[in-house]
């Protein structure tokens, strides 16, 4: 039998000894990370671990995000590494017969494709509370998570969250995907638009971060999820290019002339092919979290919003706000190393009822080490600011998270923040469980 190196042992003592922390705490307090992306269903369909898409989820390893962009379906082999045998909606002959003489088949999942995840949340302590400690979040929600995929071609993907704390980015949503030629998809519906690519850091999460969730002046749009479509291709296996047509924003809850558009072009240099495909000359790291490789991309956005507002003697008024966006975003791995990050300059017309044209910029990104699969310690970072006075505000989030077991994940969260008005402050900490059924 072999000898246990002394590095081996240990890093099973911190194993076990987070692992024992963060059970602790998960069994005192309770907690979960706000819009989890760990869906068990494609575990029950292709009957794989979690681990081959994700390391802590919802963090995707390469081929996790290669399956992303493949629209939710594994590159070049998908139809053969499903071991979910599917219900066929007709046979093959009668793609042959369509469209005069034949529908065109289908299939439907064997079982249900829906996954539930539990969450509870608890604060160990928070500034400024009459108690250290509080159990406030401890009261579980859940939320009801949809994936399908329908033939060769067609997907689903939405949640709706039957209960729990609301906020400005937590709404449900659901988006169908069309494959049509190979590496290019359509998603319609309500979804998070791929402005950047954030997916394995905290792009599901970003209702954490004050920067892409702050609005300017009276003007709501941020970052989050919004309805619309989107079209996303990927050439020669390094270049992603991303284009939609979301609804325009409207104080009074009508439909919206005017349509906000965008299009994001992205690089990837080094590490796995975008599209997940064998490549000459490249050799998988020894882990599958890990890669080599920096991607970068750019973003152009341009929108319009019908506010309410009020001018600068105190009247109210309604005025169209046109407001255009650039910026840019990179992630670089190296083996067990994530670094990210993303800066976005805005230009907006009249948000504060005025004719003045005001600025606004947004920094985010992040440091993530994968210190063994079941703990991954990082660290967030995000700044807003506008040339309105005073409105400007950052943050400092570092987290540890663990997987206690392939679908239960435990996290501990502390938060240094600056909010409009105040001084840049430890606020809390926080312990999170999410489970995934």
């Amino acid at each position: 039998m072999l000898e246990s190196s002394p590095s081996t042992k240990k890093h099973r003592l911190a194993l076990s000894v987070a692992l024992f922390v963060a059970t602790l705490f998960a069994g005192l307090f309770g907690g979960t990370p706000k819009d989890a992306w760990g869906v068990p269903v494609f575990a029950r369909k292709y009957k794989t671990s979690c681990q081959t898409c994700h390391t802590v989820f919802p963090r995707l390893t390469p081929i996790g995000d290669a399956f992303r962009m493949n629209g939710h379906r594994f590159p070049e082999c998908d139809s053969s590494q499903v071991k979910e045998e599917p219900v066929l909606l007709g046979a093959d002959a009668y793609k042959e017969l369509f469209p005069a003489d034949a529908v065109w088949p289908s299939d439907l999942p064997s079982s249900v494709p829906l996954a539930l995840v539990a969450k509870m949340r608890a604060t160990v302590w928070e500034k400024g509370a009459e108690q250290t400690s509080h159990f406030a979040g401890l009261n579980p929600w859940a939320d009801i998570y949809l994936a399908a995929s329908l033939g060769e071609n067609v997907s689903i993907m939405g949640k709706y969250q039957l209960n729990g704390p609301s906020c400005q980015n937590c709404h449900n949503w659901a988006a169908v995907n069309f494959q049509v030629v190979k590496h290019t998809t359509f998603r319609v519906g309500r979804f998070q638009p791929e402005y950047f690519n954030f997916h394995q850091q905290p792009f599901f999460e970003q209702h954490e971060l004050f920067g892409p969730q702050r609005r300017v002046g009276a003007n709501a749009w941020n970052y989050g999820k919004d309805v619309g479509v989107e079209a996303a291709t990927i050439l020669a296996g390094r270049i992603r290019a991303v284009t939609g047509v979301m609804e325009g924003q409207d104080d009074f809850n009508q439909p919206f002339r005017s349509k906000n558009g965008y299009l994001r072009l992205a690089y990837k240099l080094g590490g796995m092919r975008m599209d997940g495909a064998p490549e000459e000359g490249y050799t998988a790291r020894p882990k599958n979290w890990q890669d080599r490789a920096l991607q970068f991309g750019v973003l152009g956005y341009m929108g319009s919003a019908r506010l309410q507002t009020n001018n600068e003697i105190g009247e109210q008024v309604t005025v169209d706000d046109r407001f255009y966006v650039m910026g840019g975003d990179f992630n670089f791995v190296w083996d067990d190393w994530t670094l990210y990050g993303g800066a976005f300059a805005e230009k907006h017309g009249r948000p504060t009822g005025t004719d003045e044209n005001i600025w606004a910029e947004r920094w985010f990104g992040g440091l993530r080490y994968v210190a063994m699969p079941a703990m991954v310690p990082s660290v967030m970072f995000d700044y807003f600011n506008t040339e309105l006075p005073g409105d400007y505000t950052y943050q400092i989030r570092p987290r540890v998270e663990l997987l206690i077991r392939a679908n239960v994940k435990a996290r501990i969260d502390a938060a240094w923040t600056r909010p409009v008005g105040e001084s840049m402050a430890f606020r809390n900490v926080q312990v999170l469980l999410d489970v995934g059924l």
